[in-house]
């Protein structure tokens, strides 16, 4: 195991930090899978300890040191299928993905303007831990199987978050049981006013397995606190795909009581001609559709929620047919 170790200066802020996380699957001798979530750090302060410095205690960066080293700097080829992507050598992830994890850490760090600013900051370490029955991004099928997802997200009270996010596939449908197929970072800023929200950033995607090269987003998304919740965003894929997938979606919920609540999201994609020959299509258009109802129950620290979605295609041009319709898991939420 490697530790990757930051040093930052501030104002009156001097601190060394080594962060670390272990993110996994471990097997019980009668088959059973279980997830397993480690994370440890160090911190020596040259000054008092702050609640700025408390964030970046929280395990952040080690999943991205456990990508170099599973992937031993050797150029992969792609899986059969995963077209039209080019062989990739991981070591390029890896770079970037410590590049982005910096770039992450010192805009948390470098948020507030003094210590007293800090302090009063709100600052949180947001988990998620989701399995589902299969993995469908965008409407394209990734793992017709069990999978699991989990998420790690850093938030500064300035609008600044770090996320990380991975797919593990438990079944052995694409020969990679027990092993990573994707792993992105998000860097992004959110900002608005309490009826609309925007956010802008950039997301890194990284497949450790030799799936598909890494490639990178810029996204914008918008959100109006009004009936229906509607909300749009807009990705752009600048490196390998260069083109665009944008979403328009609507969303309605409410509690019925003792700490339960429900939600029904309604989504419609659109696609380039770019990004839809991705999954085999040859059209821009309409892409895909997808509906969710969600069923979710409060906790002390977070929320336990249960869903269930159907995706399809809207355009056999733009998006063939997929192998997953309908799909859904148990998703456990937890802030800190």
């Amino acid at each position: 195991m490697r530790r990757s170790a930051t040093g930052f200066s501030h104002r009156w802020i001097e601190v060394w930090i080594e962060v670390w996380i272990e993110v996994g699957v471990e097997v019980s001798p009668d088959g059973m899978f279980s997830p397993r979530l480690e994370s440890r750090s160090r911190i020596r302060p040259q000054t008092r300890r702050s609640r700025l410095v408390d964030v970046i205690e929280r395990p952040v960066t080690r999943i991205v040191s456990s990508i170099e080293t599973n992937l031993n700097c050797r150029g992969v080829s792609p899986m059969p299928g995963a077209s039209p992507y080019d062989s990739v050598g991981p070591c390029r992830a890896s770079r970037a993905a410590r590049a982005i994890g910096g770039l992450a850490l010192s805009a948390i760090l470098l948020g507030p303007p003094d210590v007293a600013t800090a302090q009063e900051s709100s600052v949180s370490v947001d988990y998620d831990l989701t399995f589902a029955s299969a993995y469908v991004w965008r409407g394209i099928t990734f793992t017709d199987g069990a999978v699991f997802q989990p998420s790690i997200t850093a938030s500064h009270g300035s609008g600044f978050s770090f996320n990380t996010w991975g797919n593990l596939d438990i079944d052995d449908v694409n020969g990679l049981s027990g092993e990573f197929q994707e792993v992105d970072l998000t860097l992004a800023y959110e900002f608005g006013s309490d009826a609309v929200t925007a956010s802008v950033g950039l997301i890194d995607y990284l497949f450790p397995n030799g799936v598909g090269p890494e490639t990178h987003e810029v996204f914008f998304t918008l959100g109006f606190d009004v009936p229906l919740q509607p909300s749009f965003a807009v990705y752009y894929d600048f490196d390998v795909i260069e083109g665009f997938y944008g979403t328009a979606a609507i969303e309605h919920g409410a509690d019925f009581g003792d700490g339960w609540s429900y939600s029904v999201g309604l989504l419609a994609g659109f696609a380039s001609d770019d990004f839809a020959a991705v999954a085999g299509g040859t059209d821009s258009g309409l892409f895909n559709g997808q509906v969710t109802l969600t069923v979710a129950r409060e906790l002390t620290r977070g929320s336990l929620g249960f869903f269930v979605a159907y995706s399809d295609n809207l355009d056999d041009d733009v998006l063939p047919d997929q192998e997953v319709d309908l799909f859904g898991g148990v998703s456990l939420s937890l802030s800190f």
